[in-house]
């Protein structure tokens, strides 16, 4: 008796399965300065400099991969999917362009310069370790005074299926967003003569 033939809608269904079997997460971020609904959140200052990485204490299969899962199906299906976190793009929410950061930002350097954290110190002059912007723009103006942040991770799920008689693959792109506010201020300073 021949195989009852595989469709393709049979073959995605299972690739379905093998993403969602996954359980990929959106980037959990640490960010300097620290998200305003955070606790000990923090204010920024105009003039210096932002930065995010992955929390190390996050760091797992499920928040930057890759990820590999093997899902048989109907008809004799075996879908082989292997997710990968390419990059994470943050969006500052202040105007400014997107920073994409390669590599779900591993390996990276976690923020450690309290020279740049103060407001009372010149800035080091230090780039971010791994991802940062140069904060221009006060929050005052946003609603609530802060600047909504956010921290995309771009998936890419690679799959092949294989079943009798045939085969398949594709990418499957699979982006998740994490959401944080950010306040950021000036710090007025008046100088007078002795």
């Amino acid at each position: 008796m021949p195989a009852t033939p595989v469709s393709m809608a049979q073959v995605m269904n299972v690739v379905g399965t093998a993403v969602t079997g996954m359980q990929l997460e959106e980037p959990p971020m640490c960010w300097t300065p620290e998200p305003a609904n955070f606790p000990g959140g923090r204010t920024g200052l105009v003039g210096k400099n932002a930065w995010a990485w992955v929390c190390p204490d996050q760091i797992r299969e499920s928040t930057v991969g890759p990820v590999t899962r093997v899902v048989p199906g109907p008809g004799g299906v075996v879908v082989t999917a292997t997710a990968v976190n390419s990059s994470v793009t943050i969006n500052w929410g202040d105007g400014s362009l997107p920073t994409i950061c390669p590599g779900a930002l591993l390996p990276f350097t976690p923020y450690n310069d309290l020279i740049d954290a103060s407001p009372l110190t010149p800035p080091s002059g230090l780039p971010s370790p791994t991802c940062g912007h140069h904060i221009e723009k006060t929050s005052i103006t946003q609603p609530g005074g802060v600047n909504n942040v956010s921290a995309t991770s771009a998936w890419i799920v690679n799959w092949t299926a294989v079943w009798p008689g045939g085969g398949a693959g594709g990418v499957v792109p699979v982006p998740l967003t994490s959401n944080y506010q950010q306040r950021i201020g000036e710090l007025q300073v008046l100088v007078t003569p002795n």
